[in-house]
């Protein structure tokens, strides 16, 4: 987020995180639990989808889950810890909040507002 954007008290656009998961994976809620553990500062969403209705996603991730997409990056597989992913999440954080304040100025040129 930028120092203007920090001074107009505009809040950080949370993050999305996705989580590729399937039914009875035990992996896959220990890296939920690892997820709440690392205390990100930074908002984020967490979306998880079950790759075992979808071929396209049971076809890539089926042997890898669980997977960790961050800002839509896939960051992690099978496991992760805490404290890095709270070192990966603040790099994508960072570069999610560039892209977040130059569409905001590409839409105010843009747009005329």
């Amino acid at each position: 987020m930028s120092l203007l954007d920090r001074l107009r008290g505009r809040r950080p656009e949370p993050v999305p995180l996705t989580l590729y998961t399937r039914p009875g994976c035990h992996l896959c809620e220990v890296m939920k639990l690892a997820i709440e553990a690392a205390a990100l500062p930074h908002p984020y969403t967490l979306e998880e989808v079950d790759i075992s209705g979808d071929p396209r996603l049971s076809g890539l991730y089926r042997l890898r889950i669980p997977v960790l997409a961050i800002a839509g990056q896939v960051a992690f597989e099978g496991k992760l810890e805490p404290g890095e992913l709270a070192q990966v999440f603040a790099e994508r954080a960072a570069e999610w909040d560039r892209a977040r304040a130059l569409a905001r100025a590409l839409g105010r040129k843009g747009g005329g507002r």
